[in-house]
């Protein structure tokens, strides 16, 4: 039986188990305990019996326990510093398989897109693909878009759902993945994060165009954060 427990010390963190677990080929070796002061809160992620979890969900979980620790410590971070005390990591609907799909992917001319942003600005992106795909036997389809003209090294695919607003961030969520070298893409709805805008007012993001509105709730990847439900 394999445990994972995350603490915040400080700006310390462990990933300490009772055994090993292999994770993308890579062990993760039994540490030392480590016991965080009272003030400290664990990460926002309970202890996880990883015997009981697929490779993918394990593999989804190191992913988001390595963002949050990045929000909570980086220079980087979105948060704001007075958020960082109390933050325990980020909200997240939980793994959901249903959600990766297959989509054919069509690749199109690389025709300039006027974003709107949350500052009242405007960005250009160029339309690069569509992807077309079922979720729950209905089809949908998403217009895939770069930061550049040229050949992008990843493709930026901003959607919006039914979710929008009650459970998920209002102005709606990313996705980016890597070119596939095929006609078929892997989309996974479980990797959808909020535009750092949700986390600081600060920041200007892209808008999501109204051709990737998408009618179906898309209950997976990053949730609203509570205190940050603007």
């Amino acid at each position: 039986m394999f445990k994972i427990t995350i603490l915040f010390c400080s700006t310390l963190f462990i990933i300490s188990c009772n055994n090993k677990a292999q994770v993308q080929n890579n062990p993760i070796e039994t540490t030392s305990t480590i016991t965080a002061e009272p003030e400290n809160k664990p990460l926002a992620l309970e202890n996880t019996d990883l015997s009981k979890l697929s490779d993918y969900e394990r593999d989804l979980m190191l992913i988001r326990i390595r963002k949050d620790i990045n929000f909570k410590t980086s220079l980087e971070s979105p948060l704001i510093e007075s958020d960082k005390p109390d933050f325990t990591g980020l909200n997240y609907y939980p793994p959901d398989e249903s959600y990766k799909v297959l989509a054919d992917i069509n690749f199109t001319h690389h025709e300039k897109a006027e974003f709107k942003t949350s500052k009242n600005g405007t960005e250009d992106y160029y339309s690069y693909a569509e992807v077309s795909f079922k979720i729950k036997g209905n089809k949908y389809k998403l217009t895939v878009y770069s930061n550049t003209p040229g050949m992008p090294r990843t493709m930026f695919i901003p959607f919006k759902d039914l979710t929008n607003g009650k459970e998920t961030y209002n102005a709606g969520r990313f996705i980016e993945t890597q070119i596939p070298t095929s006609k078929v893409l892997e989309l996974d709805f479980n990797q959808a994060y909020n535009p750092y805008c949700h986390y600081n007012f600060n920041y200007s993001c892209p808008l999501v165009p109204d051709v990737n509105n998408l009618n179906i709730e898309i209950k997976a990847g990053e949730k609203i954060l509570a205190g940050h439900e603007h």
